[in-house]
């Protein structure tokens, strides 16, 4: 027993010797690669992770790695949880996670059995005369004034007459815009001139030959600051602004579907289509047909273009002379008589007879209202009331007032016909007026020095003195004394307001009963026979360009006053 304990080290000694011979004899007979695949797959079984992806209504999609004993709800967690648009009702949150699995969230679908409206777009590219050209994503069925406008709008040489602008663009398109070939400018004008509007002009014109263009200056347009002599440059902007620019100035506030609403300032016997037109143009979901586009504006009017949703509209670009040209945007159905409301009406020298105002419009048309041939013999003559158009146009010697009705688009339902005489022979500036068969009120123009002078629309047997107070009262300059108040008002009559100081010092040796055309002022000029507010300010424009006139024969030189209106002048007239 002794012994065993004082050798019991040798014991142990061996043992291990023996045990250590039996392990490797065993490990011996086992392959290297079997052993390191048996420790790999036992290791596995108890710590690895398993790879699962998710995709779809999820805030981080993507792979995870995730522990056997997960579920589909603790994938979703990692995921960072559902979208508000997830759709979880056919997805097994409590299913345990396997290796390369993966997991869709889907989306919620409409109600609705319709196809979901997803906005698609189109790439295009824009060369030439464009401030930015380039290619450029815009949306499916954009048309070229779309590309226009993106590209940061026209440059200055670019020629636009005869691009249409209301054309679709596809896939791929590569659209270029030309140089002015004819260096043609567009100008527009506004203010206090007949016919403000856009024109196209040559590269030699001045400011006085835009004017001259436009109609002539109203009687309130104040040109102290503005140089005649100018010569104009291609999208230039002139306003003529009015003497009492203040007093005369109106806010109005557009909203809705027009492409910039806002506050807007307008001078009295502007009208609504002008307040759309400086608001960009109605958009292409607007709801146009029950709005009066001719209506007045008033001061603090608040103006709301409604949309329509379900309807699709057609592009069409208007060229020419109407008071508006541009890219239109009409319900299907509309017809041309829609889109010339629409951009206010015709120019004076429009040649509407030739446009059939009836046809209905199609997407993407492009309608061009071409230009009358004018002479130094045509008539201007203006026609107010109920015809679709009102305003002036020019005529020839010998036309008809059923001529200008048919120019101005033709009766409304409204006209009273009874009284109308179609047949006889029209005359130099004088103004029409087609009443109305449902009301008693009739078109009067006031004149001279009054706050507010033009032409307004009164209840018939109006007198002197009211009429004076629509227009704004007296200025400081009228003339009360020989003001006759009770003279009576009827249709289309002007009454005109003397001034003060239109009794100008005669000259020595100038007969007193005669008008010096070289300085007579425009009220003066009007005295005369035959000679209105237009030849009046065409006498004034042709002295101050050719520096006065030499003989009272040479009044014929200016346009309008032909030989009969010299001969029942030339004894009131001085030089």
């Amino acid at each position: 027993m002794n012994w065993i304990k004082n050798n019991i080290g040798i014991f142990l000694i061996l043992i291990g010797i023996i045990g250590f011979v039996i392990v490797n004899n065993f490990i011996s007979k086992v392959p290297v690669n079997e052993m390191n695949y048996q420790l790999t797959t036992e290791s596995l079984n108890v710590t690895a992770d398993i790879q699962v992806e998710i995709k779809g209504e999820v805030h981080l999609p993507g792979i995870y790695a995730c522990g056997k004993d997960e579920r589909v709800l603790d994938l979703i967690n990692k995921a960072g949880g559902l979208t508000e648009d997830a759709f979880v009702d056919d997805i097994n949150r409590s299913q345990k996670l396997e290796d390369e699995m993966v997991i869709v969230i889907p989306r919620k679908m409409n109600n609705s059995t319709e196809t979901p409206n997803i906005q698609r777009y189109i790439n295009v590219e824009v060369k030439g005369e464009v401030l930015n050209p380039g290619l450029y994503k815009l949306k499916e069925n954009a048309i070229i004034n779309d590309l226009v406008e993106d590209a940061g709008g026209f440059s200055i040489n670019a020629n636009i007459a005869l691009i249409n602008l209301a054309q679709k663009l596809s896939e791929g398109d590569s659209i270029i815009i030309k140089s002015l070939d004819d260096m043609k400018l567009y100008v527009e004008i506004k203010g206090q001139v007949t016919y403000p509007g856009v024109y196209y002009m040559e590269a030699s014109d001045l400011v006085i030959d835009l004017i001259n263009a436009a109609g002539g200056l109203l009687e309130d347009a104040h040109t102290e600051d503005i140089n005649l002599v100018e010569l104009l440059s291609n999208h230039q902007v002139i306003t003529i602004e009015s003497k009492n620019e203040k007093e005369n100035t109106l806010a109005v506030d557009i909203k809705g579907a027009v492409k910039n609403p806002g506050v807007y300032f307008f001078n009295q016997g502007d009208r609504v289509v002008d307040v759309i037109n400086l608001a960009g143009g109605f958009d292409e979901n607007a709801d146009y047909e029950h709005i009066n586009l001719s209506e007045f504006v008033q001061d603090e009017q608040l103006i709301i273009i409604s949309t329509i949703e379900s309807e699709m509209m057609m592009a069409v670009d208007l060229k020419g002379e109407v008071k508006y040209p541009g890219v239109y945007y009409l319900k299907e159905g509309s017809r041309v008589l829609d889109l010339i409301r629409m951009a206010g009406g015709f120019r004076p020298d429009a040649d509407s007879i030739s446009l059939n105002l009836s046809e209905i419009l199609n997407d993407e048309d492009l309608i061009i209202v071409d230009k009358v041939v004018t002479t130094q013999d045509n008539l201007f003559v203006e026609i107010r009331g109920e015809v679709y158009f009102p305003g002036i146009y020019t005529m020839r010697p010998g036309d008809r007032l059923l001529m200008l009705i048919n120019r101005a688009g033709g009766f409304t339902g409204d006209a009273d016909q009874n009284e109308v005489n179609l047949t006889r022979i029209l005359l130099d500036e004088e103004i029409i007026v087609i009443p109305s068969q449902f009301d008693e009120n009739i078109y009067v123009s006031i004149t001279g020095e009054v706050f507010n002078p033009g032409t307004y629309y009164v209840t018939k047997g109006i007198d002197v003195v009211d009429l004076i107070y629509i227009a704004g009262g007296l200025t400081i300059n009228a003339n009360i004394a020989i003001i006759d108040f009770s003279q009576s008002i009827s249709e289309s009559i002007s009454i005109h307001i003397p001034s003060i100081e239109s009794q100008v010092p005669q000259l020595p040796n100038t007969p007193v009963d005669k008008v010096n055309i070289n300085t007579a002022g425009l009220e003066q000029l009007q005295t005369l026979s035959g000679i209105g507010i237009i030849l009046g300010e065409r006498i004034i424009e042709y002295r101050d360009i050719n520096g006065g006139f030499n003989s009272i024969e040479e009044i014929m030189n200016v346009s309008g006053i032909k030989e009969y209106i010299y001969e029942k002048i030339k004894d009131n007239i001085t030089v």
